[in-house]
């Protein structure tokens, strides 16, 4: 069922995709432009039946140096993503197979493509509109994450002889809510250099120290 799909996709979408600049498939497609990489994966549902297959569409957009300081250069490590929805926020299903006629659903899918998800990824992948879809994520998210794109596109890698870990570090301190809670758990002083290091790091640190960790996962009621 899953290669059926897959060659439904490449025959009757991946086209169109490619026409736009993407590479990739046969679920995951991505396209790499000035700094900014547009991704869109076909997500296929968990309750497929035989001789159907029902599918959405997720896509989103990853800021290429910020996910180089985070460490997280993930395919689908997008800043800001979403799926396709309908009228009322509710995702969009399709179904292809029994009962549907593939060639009129991939029509659908290749409409919703050009109208939806393309002209936000076009956006999105300029510094511009990559900022003003920041700027619309829900508060504190998106403040959070416009600051940490300001600290990223300051760092000047010509002049900067940090290591990643360093700049990782400061992307991590520079955060006004994780200055207030470390200034009230001193005990945790340590945690984010080895958060800086990688995650390996910061689960040895946690081992070693697990009455911080208690601390701040358990913070003791007021009176």
């Amino acid at each position: 069922m899953a290669n059926e799909l897959d060659g439904w996709i490449r025959n009757e979408i991946a086209p169109t995709l490619r026409d736009h600049g993407f590479r990739g498939g046969p679920r995951r497609f991505r396209r790499r432009s000035s700094g900014f990489v547009a991704g869109i994966q076909f997500q296929s549902s968990s309750g497929n039946v035989f001789g159907t297959w029902r599918f959405t569409i997720n896509f989103g957009v990853q800021h290429e140096r910020l996910a180089k300081m985070e460490g997280s250069e993930r395919p689908d490590g997008w800043h800001v993503a979403r799926r396709v929805s309908g009228k009322r926020g509710a995702d969009v299903w399709w179904d292809v197979g029994v009962g549907n006629d593939p060639v009129i659903v991939a029509g659908q899918v290749r409409d919703t493509l050009r109208r939806d998800v393309l002209p936000f990824l076009d956006l999105a992948s300029t510094p511009e509109g990559f900022r003003s879809c920041v700027a619309a994520l829900p508060k504190p998210w998106g403040d959070e994450l416009l600051r940490q794109v300001d600290v990223t596109e300051a760092y000047d890698p010509t002049t900067d002889a940090r290591s990643p870990a360093e700049r990782r570090l400061e992307l991590m301190t520079t955060d006004p809510r994780t200055q207030e809670l470390f200034a009230q758990h001193p005990e945790l002083g340590g945690f984010l250099e080895a958060a800086a290091l990688g995650p390996e790091d910061a689960m040895r640190w946690a081992k070693a120290n697990p009455e911080a960790v208690k601390a701040l996962a358990c913070p003791p009621r007021e009176p």
